[in-house]
């Protein structure tokens, strides 16, 4: 089985895995058919190797064909695969039913690359549910790469009043569509009702969100933490009275089904967010644009196509 092993930081090699799957009941079969990189998978490339982390990683947003399953009419379809080891880049991949989600809008409607937007746009809708309606709020986002302009989206959706962005690379922001988008926060005026914290592996920003968040104002921690502990103004929150939540791996397959629906509403413009395509072949080019802070890079698209056989069902699903 063909796959993709991190053989130190920020090196990629192909691989054979001399392995026989054999589908338990209760899993599927799926082959990839695109990944896109999330901004959780890039410490893992720049780190380097982890025995804790199978070949194939990192990468675990992934459309894939459905080659076996328990449901006979589910094979050939497309479907969402939510991979708890975070190890896409393989030719097959054994995910369980549970973490499963069969696309049912035809691929001519919604591409595999912009399908890839189901998963991360299920994360961002979960978080907003827990942290409660925005309508008639100023809202804003630490961090406009994919996540937060979708956040952007969701929250225009949600009826915010207003809604602000802090991301130092302010030539990418023109696709999350803000009322104000700065590159420091240095060149924020006044308070928030909401701030959504989008940039996550440092503890900078989550106090920048206290800073400009008004009393009884709400902090959403969505950013992947690289730490156990952080250091937290817990003075200043706690005179202003703020609410903090949090949200990470959400009831999948209700909130998958969500985002779908999110992103085929006939009533609204889909986000375009995808900037770069990579065949399987060029995984290396493909991680070292995605982690290229000079770069214009937003989603970053592998195509698994060398990997697979003809994709059956292409016309209509």
């Amino acid at each position: 089985m063909e796959a993709i092993r991190l053989v130190k930081a920020r090196t990629f090699a192909p691989t054979t895995l001399d392995t026989v799957v054999v589908r338990p009941e209760g899993t599927a079969l799926t082959a990839p058919r695109v990944g896109a990189i999330c901004g959780s998978d890039k410490p893992f490339f720049l780190r380097g190797p982890d025995p804790d982390l199978p070949p194939g990683s990192p990468l675990h947003e992934i459309v894939a064909c459905i080659v076996d399953a328990d449901d006979p009419d589910l094979v050939g379809g497309r479907a969402i695969t939510v991979l708890p080891d975070g190890a896409g880049m393989r030719q097959r991949l054994l995910v369980p039913e549970r973490y499963l989600y069969p696309i049912t809008t035809p691929v001519s409607e919604l591409p595999d690359d912009e399908a890839l937007l189901i998963q991360p746009l299920s994360t961002v809708l979960a978080g907003l549910d827990r942290l409660g309606g925005v309508e008639g709020c100023s809202v804003l986002i630490l961090g406009l790469g994919p996540i937060g302009a979708l956040f952007a989206e969701a929250v225009r959706r949600g009826g915010a009043r207003s809604v602000s962005g802090v991301d130092p690379r302010t030539r990418v922001a023109d696709h999350a569509h803000l009322d104000r988008v700065v590159s420091s926060v240095c060149e924020l005026e006044g308070e928030f009702d909401v701030c959504i914290e989008a940039v996550g592996h440092q503890p900078g920003t989550l106090a920048q969100a206290v800073d400009f968040t008004a009393p009884w104002g709400r902090i959403l921690a969505f950013g992947i933490p690289d730490q156990a502990c952080y250091d937290f103004p817990i003075d200043l929150f706690t005179r202003k009275r703020l609410t903090l939540t949090s949200c990470v791996q959400p009831d999948w397959l209700h909130w998958l089904g969500e985002a779908e629906r999110f992103l085929t509403d006939p009533q609204h413009k889909r986000p375009q967010l995808i900037t770069h395509h990579f065949g399987v072949e060029d995984v290396q080019l493909a991680f070292d644009t995605a982690t290229d802070r000079g770069s214009d890079a937003l989603k970053v698209v592998i195509d698994f196509a060398a990997w697979q056989p003809a994709r059956p069902r292409e016309a209509t699903a």
